[in-house]
């Protein structure tokens, strides 16, 4: 009888190992001091550290995407308490989640085992470094998307419907559209199937109301406890309600937004120029290539099923930058693979040398970021952190010498020093911008909160100074801008980065 040989061999584990050692020496230098990222994911560990001192998500303060997130990092501050290095564990954890998930997904549908760890190879050592290091909802949510595929490939038929219905509406409770474009996807992809293969309509039926019905039951359990905290109204008018305030943006929130960062790619480096490119053209591409294929020479029903996902996902990605773009590629990462084991040799050896290649250029990256960068050490109320670059921890030291933990201060263009340093937000905005993203009563409520709570500091974009007048249409700030020159006065003018004029503005002692 001949011995069936197990799911996960040396090999897989070595190359997690070697994936793990990628993402830690990113995260922490070593031994175990966090570096501090300045992204999407100070403004949900914000979020967290709120709701950890009492006030309740959509009620007390405003929030447009689902949940998930802030749980997740509430979760975690109840058990650690309110130390940084939980950041830069989500990010560990998210990516080597993702890794042992969409491994498993290529040994199911590559029969040869190096093309198996093609797809992750490319995500993480040619790409994380630049896209991926972000503990957001938009990191965390195709963990979930990826469990979907995993089922309905490995779990039967009676079952699998279940499962991917649950992990599809838990990858909504971080980012709402992406469960349900996947929901969409898998329905879709069943109804294809049974036409296809003249399967009966009852047994259809049967398994997309179980889909659908499993979807359901469990995203709403999940948003039950907050949509009776804030109410249905206001519920669903902050996260369903708001996107048409959202995609106002022309800078990053709406498809438009894809122009200018495409335009960035020449104004990059080499390296990062050759990265933001390949991500940029595998989307539409090589769906459409495998769609092409699908329809003139071979129908593979489970590329099919990850090809449909990964459309759906990419059509609903607003602002299609490089990050968003490698946030839900590795789809088309797996996609690539498959037909260019179809397309080229399917000889393992090629495979082999493209992952050990990569493997080597990841770990080289890591090597230079733990030797040769020049490093900063912060010593802040949530423990030491380490700045890359010395253009940030400009700001953060300096409040860092200039408040007491507890103070409250306003940072309007993104809550990135609240919770590191542990000064609370004075407003139930989480913050604004000089466009159509920040409607009135964001303002209003901005303004309210800053008078209520009179902040010893707020942290300003000088690109706002300006006259109302100077303003162009969907820039509706004139208000904030005029209570901030009513009732403080330049203090200190930090060194612009991120296309940001960043100055502390302080409370005019007289008021």
């Amino acid at each position: 009888m001949e011995r069936k040989q197990p799911f996960w061999n040396r090999a897989d584990l070595f190359f997690l190992l070697v994936c793990s050692a990628f993402l830690y020496l990113h995260l922490f230098v070593f031994p175990a001091t966090p570096i501090f990222y300045e992204e999407d994911h100070l403004i949900y560990i914000q979020d967290a550290w709120r709701m950890y001192r009492g006030e309740a998500l959509y009620r007390d303060f405003f929030e447009f995407t689902f949940p998930g997130t802030q749980v997740l990092y509430l979760l975690l501050l109840d058990l650690f308490g309110t130390k940084y290095w939980i950041v830069n564990a989500v990010i560990f954890l998210q990516g080597i989640g993702q890794a042992i998930i969409w491994l498993a997904i290529s040994k199911i549908l590559f029969n040869v085992r190096w093309y198996s760890h093609l797809p992750v190879s490319f995500f993480l050592f040619f790409g994380f470094r630049w896209f991926g290091l972000d503990g957001s909802h938009r990191m965390l949510s195709p963990i979930f998307v990826g469990l979907a595929i995993l089922v309905l490939l490995k779990v039967k038929r009676h079952k699998r419907a279940v499962f991917a219905g649950l992990f599809c509406a838990l990858s909504s409770y971080f980012t709402q559209q992406r469960g349900i474009l996947a929901l969409a996807a898998i329905s879709l992809f069943l109804l294809f199937e049974c036409f296809k293969k003249k399967a009966g309509l009852k047994r259809l039926m049967i398994e997309e109301a179980v889909l659908v019905i499993s979807f359901s039951i469990s995203i709403l359990l999940l948003l039950l406890p907050f949509i009776i905290s804030a109410g249905p109204d206001k519920f669903f008018q902050y996260t369903f309600g708001f996107i048409g305030y959202y995609v106002q943006d022309s800078t990053s929130n709406n498809y438009s937004a894809a122009i200018p960062a495409f335009e960035t790619v020449l104004n990059q480096g080499i390296l990062m120029s050759v990265v933001m490119c390949f991500y940029y053209a595998l989307i539409p591409a090589v769906y459409l290539v495998s769609f092409v294929y699908f329809w003139r020479r071979e129908y593979k029903s489970e590329i099919f099923l990850v090809s449909l996902i990964g459309v759906f996902l990419a059509l609903g990605t607003f602002a299609p930058t490089p990050g968003r773009v490698f946030q839900i590629a590795l789809p088309a990462l797996v996609v690539l693979v498959w037909l260019l084991q179809r397309f080229f040799a399917r000889s393992a050896m090629l495979a082999k040398v493209a992952v050990f290649a990569l493997m080597i250029f990841g770990i080289a990256l890591s090597l230079r970021l733990q030797t040769n960068w020049e490093k900063t050490f912060l010593q802040t109320p949530t423990g030491t952190l380490v700045f890359l670059s010395t253009l940030p921890v400009e700001r953060y030291r300096w409040l860092a010498e200039n408040t007491e933990k507890g103070d409250y201060i306003f940072e309007a263009y993104e809550p990135a020093v609240n919770f590191p340093l542990q000064l609370p937000n004075p407003t139930p905005i989480t913050y604004v911008w000089d466009n159509g993203f920040t409607p009135e009563w964001q303002v209003s409520w901005a303004i309210e909160g800053l008078e209520r709570n009179r902040p010893k500091f707020i942290i300003w974009d000088g690109h706002w100074n300006k006259e109302a007048e100077r303003r162009v249409s969907g820039d509706r700030l004139a208000p904030l801008y005029n209570y901030l020159r009513e009732n403080y006065e330049m203090e200190r003018v930090f060194t612009t980065y991120s296309n940001r004029e960043m100055q502390a503005w302080r409370r005019k002692s007289a008021i």
